[in-house]
Order: C-alpha cells, then structure tokens, then sequence
C-alpha cells in the first residue's frame, strides 16, 4: 500500500520528442489534477519546441501553454526525485522504451500514436491532433480517479496499462473503482 500523501503525486509522461503527446498530456493532468497531482513531460530526443498544432489546440480548449517546453528526461533522472508513475507515450514501434527512473514507483506504456508524423492535409491533422487531445483526456481523466492510495504498485501498474489501453470513446468507470 501507498502511504498517505503530503505532497501532490507526481507523473511523468513520456514521449519520443516531447513536443506533441507528452506536452498534451502534461497540459490536461496538470489542469485537471488540481492539487493532488503534479505533472511533468520529457522526451527521449526531445525536438527542442513544443508542436505548434499541439499548442494552438491546447490554447484553444482553454489550457495554459505558457511554461510547457520540450525537455530530456534526464532532467528528472535522479534517483532522489520520487515519481508515483511514469508512463511511456510512444508507441513500440518507434523503439522508444520508458527511461529507467529508479525513483518511480510504478511504470506504464501508453502507446499512442503521434500526429506530428502523419503527411496530410490541413483538416486531416487538425482530427488526429483533436483525436489524439481527447484519447490523453480520457485516459487522464481515469487515472485521475483512481483510488492511489489504496493500490499496491502491483495493481496501480495493472490499473494504468490497462487505462493505456482505451480508444478515444471509452472511459470505464471500473478502472476507477
């Protein structure tokens, strides 16, 4: 079992460049986290600026984007820097993996795909940003009401992979209970 909080839990999102996925993410969780959670995003070869599509769509739903940059995950390496989770945005595909943070207490894959790399047309980016925007939102939005401190790391792990795996419509009120 997790032992009562004094500080906000925080998670790490991680993506391949840190400038489309991950900053989303940090964006909704730190938004809807209020002061229980504290979100933070890196990428494992960060691009060195946050996707201008992504920001603009940020912007638009109303999130602050003044802060959000993209950054290394070593910056968080250190084994003092306690993290409640980690989760891993990229898909397989990609080679990426979850950097190993011996301070996290549990590990989880996301895989979502990222819209930065698709070639289309204007109006085919904007449904995969806004695709991508509401399968992060859901997902954070159960993890979120998950009970952390009642979770073992066992049964938090299982909890959140089984969360990285909903599609954009779903939201099941079981992962939460």
């Amino acid at each position: 079992m997790q032992p009562n909080h004094t500080r906000p839990r925080r998670i790490l999102f991680v993506g391949r460049w840190n400038a489309t996925r991950s900053i989303m993410a940090e964006a909704i969780a730190n938004r809807f986290g209020t002061t229980e959670f504290r979100a933070h995003s890196a990428g494992m070869s960060p691009g060195g600026a946050v996707d201008p599509l992504a920001e603009s769509l940020l912007r638009r739903r109303g999130y602050e984007t003044e802060g959000l940059f993209s950054k290394h995950w070593q910056e968080f390496h250190p084994a003092t820097t306690p993290w409640d989770a980690v989760i891993c945005l990229s898909t397989r595909a990609t080679g990426t993996a979850t950097p190993y943070l011996p301070a996290a207490r549990v590990e989880a894959i996301w895989a979502i795909a990222d819209p930065s790399t698709l070639r289309a047309q204007a109006a085919d980016l904007a449904v995969a940003y806004a695709e991508t925007w509401r399968i992060l939102f859901n997902r954070i939005d159960s993890m979120l009401a998950l009970p952390w401190g009642q979770l073992t790391d066992r049964e938090l792990t299982t909890r959140l992979n089984a969360i990285g795996g909903m599609t954009s419509a779903e939201v099941d009120p079981a992962l939460a209970a």
